[in-house]
């Protein structure tokens, strides 16, 4: 994670990763087992299968959630 974040955040816009194509940042390690396609056709379940009964209310979250 701390290879990705830095390459985001990289203060020269030239060399920050995707500054030229989103597809760099697709390939990139930390993405490498991202079912892209499953992302777009929303097919992919989320990682967790928690219900608020507010999805405004962040509070109701546990810690474990956290």
């Amino acid at each position: 994670a701390k290879s990705i974040i830095s390459k985001l955040l990289e203060r020269d816009i030239s060399k920050r990763l995707g500054s030229k194509k989103f597809n760099d940042i697709k390939a990139h390690d930390f993405f490498r087992k991202m079912d892209w396609a499953g992302l777009l056709e929303r097919r992919m379940k989320p990682p967790s299968d928690m219900l608020l009964e507010d999805p405004d209310n962040f509070y109701e979250l546990e810690l474990e959630h956290a």
